[in-house]
């Protein structure tokens, strides 16, 4: 091939070469501006859902109880803390109207939908339940998932806790569906502590003076700190160690919510956190 020759095939490809390049940066710039527009609807969309996100916790901060009743014999405690990002615990009181039997209820759901479907099992039954036959932790429970089932939600979403109190007999029967853990501490000198763990069928004990019972939300157990190291069950053990059971139920509520607090590192939970605590006091009198 003639010099000439090569030199207008290479300047043919060449040519060719420049053209491929225009015209990818072409699509290389389209690329770019579809990437950022595309940016800016994910970015309003996630702003969108913060504003949305904030307005569910402010929602919450008013639906959960920042005060239980008064209910003579016995002194409450509890405190909630707004997830970040995951908002779905709800706790309350109620008493039945059998004055004498009084309901300790705990729950972690999915999200807001199941706990709105929570709040409205309460306001469909609540005070009224006590009034139904064998009504018990257990069948509390076993309502709750139906009302779900029949709302079409999965039933695996949502974690509950329930401890019927009855004052007459000064006995409290706890049944658990999840991860809530609850705690029974003797208030004698020993504080013997018992992580009760009735997953599948209730348990009964009795009550006596200074006895304590604790019921700690999943959010609470499982918070990471920044290593990823979950609260767990251990520092509220130590906090029960630690606080007396003759002193007040907001100081064991204070102590272990400054040793979640020291845990986090001031950083505020992904997930909701609730406590609850309940303390017998001295006056216990037994009617039957």
């Amino acid at each position: 091939m003639k010099s000439d020759d090569k030199d207008l095939n290479l300047e043919h490809e060449l040519r060719k070469v420049k053209k491929e390049l225009v015209a990818k940066e072409a699509e290389i710039e389209t690329y770019k501006s579809e990437l950022g527009r595309l940016n800016q609807e994910v970015t309003k969309l996630l702003m969108g859902l913060d504003k949305d996100l904030a307005s569910i916790r402010d929602v919450f901060k008013y639906i959960v109880p920042s005060r239980f009743p008064h209910i003579k014999g016995f002194q409450f405690s509890s405190k909630y803390v707004s997830g970040m990002r995951f908002n779905g615990d709800y706790i309350d009181i109620f008493e039945q109207k059998d004055r004498f039997k009084f309901n300790l209820i705990m729950s972690t759901t999915s999200g807001p939908s199941l706990t709105a479907l929570l709040i409205g099992f309460l306001l469909k039954f609540g005070r009224d339940f006590g009034d139904q036959k064998a009504s018990s932790p257990d069948d509390f429970i076993q309502k709750v998932i139906e009302e779900i089932k029949e709302k079409d939600e999965n039933p695996t979403d949502i974690q509950l806790a329930c401890a019927l109190v009855d004052k007459r007999t000064y006995e409290i029967t706890c049944r658990t569906h999840g991860g809530i853990k609850c705690y029974l501490q003797s208030g004698d000198e020993d504080g013997e502590i018992k992580l009760l763990t009735p997953q599948d069928e209730e348990e009964s004990l009795k009550l006596n003076p200074f006895d304590r019972f604790v019921m700690a939300s999943p959010g609470l157990l499982g918070a990471p700190n920044e290593k990823g190291q979950v609260f767990g069950t251990q520092p509220i053990v130590e906090s029960m160690e630690e606080i007396s059971t003759a002193q007040s139920v907001h100081d064991l509520r204070n102590n272990i919510f400054h040793k979640l607090d020291r845990h986090l590192g001031g950083r505020k939970p992904m997930q909701d956190v609730s406590l609850v605590i309940m303390s017998v006091e001295n006056n216990v009198i037994k009617l039957v």
